[in-house]
């Protein structure tokens, strides 16, 4: 499947216990009502993921969310004040891409919750990050696409070659290409 959307103009949507989708593409879960991921449900996607749910979001316990696209980003979008508590969720956020909440919400992170991605949560209302727990953004950061300098963010905080925090690299024999910036992956 290259692209695939789900949306309830008139209820609830609903990722059942146990369930998995797997696309080669984006992947949209829109929800006028209620947004339900099932308890160790699966969601992997090739591109850009966004999951809405326009009154409740619900996340089951041992709910794994994986992004493999380079430059695509994971997106909930929660309804204001609709706080969450995630249980056991492991989100996979691509390289040079990002997980985005939004929303004016709480987010407690519990039980190994594990975000392994560069995460955005700019309007949270509070933060709780139980022991055990873990946010990781290693090797997430800007890759090194060729065999010469690195790439690092550029102003508008898109990866370029030759820019801020890049390695320099070489392009001969013996001679390692540029460390990608941030914590993305070196050469040899």
């Amino acid at each position: 499947i290259a692209t695939i959307t789900f949306t309830s103009t008139g209820g609830n949507v609903t990722l059942a216990a146990s369930a998995s989708h797997t696309v080669n593409g984006s992947i949209a879960m829109n929800a006028s009502g209620t947004l339900s991921l099932g308890n160790s449900s699966t969601i992997v996607s090739s591109g850009n993921m966004t999951l809405t749910a326009s009154t409740t979001f619900t996340m089951g316990t041992g709910v794994t969310i994986t992004d493999n696209a380079r430059n695509t980003d994971i997106t909930f979008n929660i309804a204001n004040g609709d706080n969450q508590v995630w249980s056991g969720l492991t989100v996979n956020g691509a390289t040079e891409g990002e997980f985005v909440v939004n929303s004016a919400i709480s987010i407690q992170l519990s039980s190994s919750t594990v975000l392994a991605a560069n995460v955005r949560f700019p309007n949270l209302t509070s933060f709780t990050q139980d022991s055990g727990t873990t946010i990781n953004a290693n090797a997430k950061g800007c890759q090194n696409l060729g065999a010469d300098h690195g790439y690092g963010p550029n102003s508008s905080n898109a990866c370029a070659i030759s820019t801020a925090g890049y390695g320099r690299g070489y392009n001969t024999s013996n001679k390692g290409a540029g460390g990608a910036a941030y914590g993305g992956s070196g050469g040899n």
